[in-house]
Parts: C-alpha cells; structure tokens; sequence
C-alpha cells in the first residue's frame, strides 16, 4: 500500500469512534476508582482505573442487547 493511501486511512476523520460514557461509582474503595463504558457490537467494553494512576485495566462484558444500565445489583 502507498504511504500516502495509508495515511489518508489513519487521518482522524476516517477512524471510528469509541465513545465512552463515565458510570457513578459510590462507596468507592480507598484511593478512588474510576469506570468508564462504551457500546460494542455483542456488548460493552468496561475500563477501570485506580486513583492516583496506580492501575487499571480492559475487559469485555457481554450483553448483545446492551440491557446493562451501567449500574449495580441491590
């Protein structure tokens, strides 16, 4: 592929959006946490983060009509 294609294909305008969404965390553990979500086909993509940067990570919840509404259990 020509290096001026692939650049127009990795030009911002051409890339999908990831929009995430921030859940309200409660009763957050010390240090706080922070979990954002975003619509993927077959479910939701589900980042966490520590407070103070310490960690984080990416998982996949799966929920192919998207019925989850971001919170908890009671």
């Amino acid at each position: 592929m020509p290096l001026a294609k692939l650049k127009v294909l990795m030009d911002e305008k051409f890339m999908p959006e990831l929009i995430w969404e921030k859940l309200n965390c409660k009763n957050q553990p010390f240090g706080g946490l922070g979990i954002w979500r975003a619509k993927v086909p077959g479910g939701w993509l589900v980042a966490v983060r520590s407070g103070g940067s310490k960690g984080g990570g990416v998982t996949f919840y799966p929920d192919p009509k998207h019925q989850w509404d971001g919170g908890s259990l009671k």
